[in-house]
């Protein structure tokens, strides 16, 4: 994955670009909510929010994107 200018792009045949948010949190699900809810209200435009709970951005974490 190529991450540009905040927005993420896969490789490949793509015809568009999509926003895609992410929100993560090391363990506490209630700041979860308020960033999703923060995130979902400043960018109105987005195809979708992915959450994540854990130690860290790990994209290749078990249950990461799949």
């Amino acid at each position: 994955m190529e991450v540009r200018g905040g927005r993420g792009k896969v490789d490949g045949n793509c015809e568009e670009e999509k926003v895609v948010l992410y929100a993560g949190v090391s363990s506490r699900k209630d700041e979860l909510a308020k960033q999703v809810k923060y995130l979902e209200e400043n960018v109105k435009d987005h195809e979708q929010v992915i959450t994540d709970v854990g130690p860290s951005l790990n994209v290749k974490r078990r249950g990461f994107l799949n």
